[in-house]
């Protein structure tokens, strides 16, 4: 976790109050709120499916639909000849009981001047109907002039039974509300959905300040726009349709308890259903349903085949059932409200500033994991409270979120970090990375101090360099060991190690701190043994010496000048191992510590040591490429034989061991030792080198 500077803490107060504000335009963020509530409707239907039931539907559709135009005695006329059939359906319905009869068609025009007569017993019914207050005409207020039912129409069914058919649609196209009122000179006059449920209710609409309404003793909520805001549900959205060439046929047969189960006591909208016209996009877009999954069970006709395809389903759904949506919402009190203006602000502003600075204290991954946790979070809350009517802005507080935590590791990227990162990469030169990522992630600066830890430590060096030095320019001697460091470091740093320091041409390295694999001894003997392959190939050759044990790591030095090192035994033992190789012939000795630490690398034992400075004997071993059984085990009955004090013996077993460099170093040894024997032996070989 990063600290935040002021500089920072003011750019995220700044790209927060600046992104909440652009998300607070009415344009944006209407669209925002929209899309947002689009896809809330569809992740509520998704978690608890429909929350209306087909069988207890208060609204029901008596549709226009495709079949309507293909059966008889409607096939092939248009719709201005349907009126005696529309009339006859009318008067049916009234006699079944329906509460409300809606067109949600209008009829402009008649052929009663051709044919005198031929609307008379369409013009009766909706009088009849429209006497009672149970019939609702449909208009379309368009810019100039008005889409009016004929006018013989209106005077049979009266003027106070005709209503808009309207429909709010936001910016980006969609339709999410219905006007409440809309302005019809020389007043305003309720909208057809408000009109149809006032009916039901059998209360006037009344204004209860600003824009909401009350209808009886509940207080209908007026979205921004002064429209109701649509709570539509997902699927087939649970509102009955009955095809109205069944229905015809049905009226026509004298059905009279089909009509007054399917119609009594609801509210009865005629519309058309055709695939091509009256189709709307709405809020439920994304999880409409293939034609025909919400139709009523028939009264006499069998549906047509072929008119409806169950793998087609549209983003877009007829107008009548856009009005039945939200004249259910009216008679039920389940419409949605939004949070206040002030409210959807202060969540967007909230949510943009902890995005900015999770982006600004956090990794960016880090902070990109918790701004989506956190959106999922919101996101499931936002369902529930749509559960609840509540519609809360969850697209907005999305977008703020993801943009000002972008915004906020782009400034630290840019600005922030530039320092770190030259810090980090002058510094990479001298530190081990784990090291550096430590001091730029602490609260404070580095201060003297370290810990007791369990590493292995490397030491290696240039056999023979001061010969070399002497023999070769000072500038391309300065090259090749350059040259030589540099592939040295690559190795060390791939097995996890990292350098401590160089002496000259020496290097001391450390696996397992600060931090590092956990199989550190076996990461510095597969280094060694890299380095020693290596070598060759750049003119050098290397003697190297590995132990593991505790040292003490850290920060070490005075406090105006201090090194990140390792001090302790356990490097002392490494530097005398690496110097005990020119005695044995050998590139890599390894300490009894090292050996017990590693289980799948082959090693010889080659002798047991004293070195200087340490009282207790060292057993030292060496790793070979090969593990031939019969010379190991002859090399190791030599030994056995050497650190009981049989030198001769041991010698001539040593020598036995042909073309053996280390075996032919320990003849020679046993072989002197043999001639002169030492005072007092117990099995450790002294040695003076350090």
């Amino acid at each position: 976790m990063k600290t935040v500077g002021w500089r920072s803490l003011l750019f995220a107060l700044a790209i927060a109050a600046a992104i909440a504000g652009v998300l607070s335009l009415p344009r944006v963020g209407n669209v925002a709120d929209g899309i947002g509530l689009d896809i809330l409707v569809a992740l509520r239907y998704a978690l608890f499916g429909s929350h209306y039931r087909t069988n207890d539907a208060q609204v029901v559709i008596v549709a226009i639909d495709e079949e309507s135009y293909r059966r008889d005695p409607l096939a092939d006329r248009p719709i201005a000849l349907w009126t005696p059939e529309i009339g006859h359906l009318v008067d049916a319905l009234v006699d079944a009981g329906a509460a409300v009869i809606g067109f949600d068609v209008v009829l402009p025009t008649t052929i009663d001047r051709l044919a005198p007569g031929y609307d008379r017993e369409f013009l009766r019914a909706i009088h009849r109907a429209g006497a009672t207050g149970r019939l609702v005409l449909g208009e379309i207020h368009q810019q100039e002039k008005p889409l009016l039912p004929y006018r013989g129409q209106v005077i049979a069914a009266g003027s106070s039974n005709v209503r808009p058919l309207n429909l709010n649609e936001d910016l980006d196209g969609v339709i999410r509300r219905v006007p409440l009122f809309l302005k019809a000179d020389p007043e305003q006059v309720p909208g057809f959905a408000l009109e149809l449920a006032a009916r039901f209710l059998g209360t006037p609409p009344k204004a209860a300040g600003g824009r909401d309404v009350r209808l009886g003793d509940r207080t209908i909520y007026a979205a921004a726009e002064g429209g109701l805001l649509i709570n539509f549900d997902g699927g087939p959205g649970g509102i009955p349709r009955y095809s109205f060439a069944d229905i015809v046929q049905c009226v026509h047969a004298g059905k009279l308890d089909y009509l007054q189960k399917a119609f009594s006591g609801k509210i009865v909208i005629l519309g058309a259903v055709l695939d091509v016209e009256d189709r709307k996009l709405t809020t439920k877009r994304f999880v409409t349903a293939p034609d025909g999954t919400n139709e009523a069970p028939r009264c006499l006709l069998v549906p047509l085949p072929g008119l409806n395809r169950s793998d087609l389903t549209r983003s877009v759904i007829p107008g009548a059932e856009i009005h039945a949506s939200a004249v259910r919402d009216l008679i039920t009190g389940r419409a949605l409200s939004q949070v206040t203006p002030l409210d959807r602000f202060m969540m967007v502003l909230l949510a943009t500033a902890l995005a900015a600075f999770a982006g600004l204290i956090l990794s960016a991954s880090a902070a990109a994991l918790l701004v989506i946790v956190a959106l999922t979070a919101f996101a499931v809350l936002s369902v529930v409270a749509l559960q609840k009517l509540v519609v809360l802005p969850t697209l907005p507080v999305a977008i703020a979120a993801l943009v000002s935590c972008g915004l906020a590791i782009a400034w630290r990227s840019a600005i922030v970090d530039r320092k770190r990162r030259a810090l980090a990469h002058a510094f990479r030169l001298y530190l081990p990375s784990p090291a550096i990522d430590r001091l730029l992630s602490a609260p404070r600066g580095p201060e003297l101090g370290g810990e007791l830890r369990d590493v292995t430590v490397l030491f290696s060096d240039i056999a023979n360099f001061t010969t070399i030095a002497e023999r070769q320019d000072a500038a391309a001697l300065v090259t090749a060991l350059n040259l030589y460091f540099d592939h040295m470091a690559e190795i060390i740093e791939r097995e996890g190690g990292f350098i401590d320091k160089f002496i000259g041409d020496a290097i001391v390295a450390v696996f397992g701190a600060p931090v590092g694999p956990s199989d550190h001894a076996a990461a510095a003997v597969r280094a060694a043994r890299a380095m020693a392959a290596n070598t060759p190939q750049l003119s050098f050759s290397t003697r190297i010496g590995v132990n593991s044990g505790r040292v003490l790591i850290g920060n070490i030095g005075a406090k105006r000048r201090f090194n990140y090192t390792v001090i302790g035994d356990t490097v002392n033992l490494a530097s005398r191992l690496e110097g005990a190789n020119k005695l044995y012939g050998t590139n890599i000795l390894l300490s009894g510590d090292t050996r017990a630490a590693i289980s799948d690398i082959v090693v010889r034992e080659i002798d047991c040591v004293r070195v200087v400075g340490r009282a207790d004997p060292v057993v030292i071993f060496t790793p070979i490429d090969t593990h031939d059984q019969t010379s190991e085990a002859q090399y190791a009955a030599a030994l056995n034989l050497y650190r009981n004090g049989d030198f001769k013996a041991a010698a001539d077993k040593f020598t036995a061991l042909k073309g053996d460099a280390v075996a032919a170093v320990m003849a020679i040894r046993a072989s002197s030792l043999a001639e002169t024997p030492p005072a007092s032996w117990d099995g450790a070989t002294p040695l003076s080198v350090k």
